[in-house]
């Protein structure tokens, strides 16, 4: 039996903000009790390449991500589209 979590990938162009925002809701969620994980994705730095952090929080220890993503940030769609697969699996 598998212990209730949430799955989500935010993403942006470099500098948007995704890895902050992934972070600072980690943080969060363990200040709150919470257990999670968090992968970071970041593309080519020229031209603001796409970047993404992956998280997934839950009330267990969370050592994997989930097998599809519960929801989609999109802080800007540059890059959207690479990540949107992901997210609909």
């Amino acid at each position: 039996m598998t212990s209730p979590s949430v799955s989500f990938i935010d993403t942006g162009s470099g500098g948007a903000g995704a890895i902050s925002t992934g972070t600072m809701l980690l943080e969060a969620a363990g200040r709150a009790g919470c257990y999670g994980c968090m992968t970071r994705s970041v593309g080519a730095q020229i031209c603001s390449g796409e970047v993404a952090a992956m998280v997934r929080l839950g009330t267990t220890p969370q050592d994997t991500h989930a097998s599809a993503f519960d929801l989609l940030v999109a802080l800007d769609f540059k890059n959207l589209r690479r990540y949107a697969a992901k997210a609909t699996q």
